[in-house]
């Protein structure tokens, strides 16, 4: 925290979660007058567990999370859905790139993935099925919720090991 500018903490809110909210500011009006509308916000994982170096954008994306369930919960009478998608760790060929520059091997990035329940990192591809399915009429009863696409990072800690295994039982 002590890292953390009052400069940085402005641009990483105006950018996550200022700009978030004027977009919906934007869009419900259109919604309202057509009868009906779907928003799917982005957040990210880190709205749910931060790291000390990440303090400002993820206070920026619980806010993301936070405005979510509240236009969900002011809206859905006009029948406007309101979700949010919370990705993972998504690995670009960027990414990939500023971590090999980093010293940290693809093999090292990929072996991250593997540790994930589901076996890998996330892709933007991964995020934008989950968008579509919010905005499709398969979802026409879900509001309110954050979706996390983070191969079943959030579900971890029942596992025992890299393998994806469950853990055993203790009786």
């Amino acid at each position: 925290m002590l890292d953390t500018t009052a400069g940085t903490w402005d641009r990483v809110m105006e950018t996550n979660l200022k700009s978030m909210f004027l977009c919906c500011k934007a869009c419900v009006p259109h919604m309202k007058r057509q009868g009906q509308g779907a928003i799917v916000n982005l957040g990210s994982s880190h709205a749910q567990v931060g790291l000390p170096e990440l303090l400002a954008y993820s206070v920026s994306k619980g806010g993301v999370s936070t405005l979510t369930r509240n236009l969900a919960g002011a809206h859905a009478r006009d029948r406007i859905r309101v979700n949010c998608v919370n990705p993972g760790w998504v690995l670009t060929e960027k990414e990939l790139a500023e971590r090999e520059a980093a010293g940290q091997s693809s093999d090292w990035i990929r072996e991250r993935g593997r540790s994930l329940p589901l076996g890998r990192l996330q892709t933007g591809q991964d995020a934008a099925n989950a968008v579509l399915f919010l905005v499709s009429r398969y979802a026409e009863q879900i509001t309110g919720q954050i979706v996390n696409v983070d191969g079943g990072k959030e579900v971890a800690s029942m596992f025992d090991d890299s393998t994806g295994h469950a853990a055993k039982e203790v009786e």
